[in-house]
Parts: C-alpha cells; structure tokens; sequence
C-alpha cells in the first residue's frame, strides 16, 4: 500500500501559504499537509534536514525569501532525496536553467493557474518531473542549444542567465576561469546563437 504522500509548504509569508495550504487540501485530501514558516533572512545553514521524511514534497515559496543561499537550498533538499517544486513569480530563464541544471524536480510560476500545482504534485508522487507548461519552448530551446556546447560553455550560459547583472569577470571567478578564456567561451556561445553581444542573448533565451 503507498504511504500517505507528505507535502511541506516552506515559506516566509503566512497568508500566502495558509492559502496555499488550504487550496491543496480541499483538491489533495489524501495528503499530509503541513506549514513550515521561516524569517525571510533564514540562515538556511541552520536547516534540520532530519525532520523531513524522505516521502515528503517540499513546496519551495522561493519569491518570500531574501537569502542568496535559497537556490543552494533547494539543491541540497535534493541531495537528501527529497523531491521539491520551485514555486515562483520569478521565470528568468537562469534560474529555470539552474534548476533544470541541478535535476529540481518541478518548477511552477504564481503566474498559471494553481491547478498547475496540483499537476506537479501529482507528477512528483509518481516519481517524475515536472516544468510548468509555459516554460516548454524555452526548455525545447535550451535543450536543442545545449548539444552544440561543451560542459564548459553550458556553465557559462547558466551563469550569465542566471545573473544578467554581473560583470563578465565576476562570471569568469565564479566558474574558476580566467577573464580572457571566458570572453572566448562567450564569444563562441554568441556564434552558436546566432548574436551580437550579452544583451541579445538574453532576448533569445527570454520567455
């Protein structure tokens, strides 16, 4: 017999998650549902990460918290085997990268309609992914660029989607490369691409 599926709502905004909370238990009755509210600053370091069942989902509110460690959260819940949505307003093709990137089981903009939650719970609980549906012809298009770079250069791209406002050099220190070689690496992504320069290559990876 499966095991009562455990669903956490992390989160810094009570309304918000009481919601939340509440709209997954009239439509998943069958589920554990639980809040856990965190400070918007939470030092996610300090996380006990034994209080989680291993048949838990986690539901990510990653919009309430102000901590730049959250992605690096959601990555070690992952580690542990636990399965986790991204739920967002936030769709930049960086962070949909990173969390495709780092094998996040689903991802969910604030922005579709909530049954779009439900489809991921439901996704999850049978051990697939899922990415909401708006984000389909962008995933369609990364997945097509990706086999024209080498690992390095995917590097380079999540870095620069992710983090459209860093300097090229900040870029080429956070992947260990020197300025020069990722001026090259970039420069070739650009080629692949079909683009100019930075700013275009944003726009081709835009929603």
């Amino acid at each position: 017999m499966q095991s009562e599926t455990e669903i956490i709502l992390l989160t810094s905004n009570n309304m918000e998650g009481n919601g939340c909370k509440s709209f997954i238990e009239l439509n998943k009755p069958g589920c554990k549902i639980s809040l856990m509210l965190l400070s918007s600053d939470y030092d996610f370091d300090c996380f006990n990460f034994n209080g989680l069942s291993k048949n838990a989902i986690v539901i990510f509110d990653f919009d309430s918290f102000k901590n730049d460690n959250a992605l690096f959260f959601i990555q070690k819940l992952t580690q542990e085997g636990i399965r986790t949505i991204i739920y967002s307003q936030l769709s930049t093709p960086g962070l949909i990268l990173k969390a495709k990137q780092h094998l996040i089981s689903g991802y969910v903009s604030k922005h579709s309609s909530p049954d779009c939650l439900l489809s991921c719970i439901n996704v999850l609980e049978l051990g697939g992914f899922y990415y909401d549906p708006i984000f389909f012809d962008l995933l369609k298009k990364i997945s097509s660029f990706e086999e024209e770079l080498s690992l390095t250069q995917r590097n380079v791209v999540y870095e620069v989607l992710s983090s459209p406002n860093k300097s090229l050099k900040e870029i080429a220190a956070q992947l260990d490369l020197s300025k020069h070689t990722a001026e090259v690496h970039l420069s070739n992504i650009y080629h692949k691409a079909n683009v100019n320069n930075y700013s275009e290559l944003l726009t081709y990876f835009s929603l």
